[in-house]
């Protein structure tokens, strides 16, 4: 019973003699793409959901009608990611960055981790040489041990330091998840 707006887009003969019309709502709508540029700029940051994935990366619908593509690299800082529908899944709210808009080809470049912003922008703020922090062990290599200070933040400890400190035992029996002062 509901009324609503169609134009007519085929009349063709149908069966019994009657006449079949073909109508179409969605062609009297704008194309969402006639207002993109008027709507978002490079720069801006967005919430999008998740409405499709693929092996190189998902793709967020900023605007109804509008999607943008985060490639995988554009996922995170703090983690590597692999595969998307480890990150992400369809149907999640996620804030993102407009990187590249590219009307004629009607694609969007968007980022997400360009959205949750760098970590390593304020580290020379936040870290001082010869400042006491706390870290987590994230692994051992033979020329060192990789401590994660924060997520996205890891730095390395070299064997030739660990040498000279005062226990050096205390560091080469630290494990992966151990949290440790340097």
């Amino acid at each position: 019973g509901q009324k609503v707006k169609a134009k007519i887009t085929g009349i063709e003969p149908g069966d019994k003699g009657r006449l079949k019309i073909s109508l179409s709502m969605k062609e009297l709508a704008q194309d969402p793409w006639d207002t993109v540029t008027a709507t978002f700029a490079e720069g801006d940051k967005v919430t999008g959901k998740v409405v499709r994935l693929a092996d190189f990366g998902a793709f967020v619908e900023i605007a109804p009608g509008v999607d943008g593509l985060v490639h995988v690299s554009e996922m995170s800082y703090t983690k590597r990611v692999n595969k998307p529908a480890d990150f992400v899944s369809e149907g999640e709210q996620v804030g993102v960055k407009i990187k590249s808009i590219d009307i004629d080809s009607r694609r969007i470049g968007l980022s997400m981790k360009d959205a949750e912003g760098d970590p390593w922008l304020d580290v020379a703020d936040k870290y001082q040489p010869g400042q006491p922090v706390e870290g987590t062990v994230e692994k051992q290599e033979q020329f060192g041990i990789f401590i994660q200070l924060e997520p996205g933040i890891t730095g390395l400890l070299p064997k030739s330091i660990i040498a000279r400190s005062e226990k050096p035992a205390t560091y080469e029996k630290l494990h992966p998840g151990d949290t440790v002062t340097i």
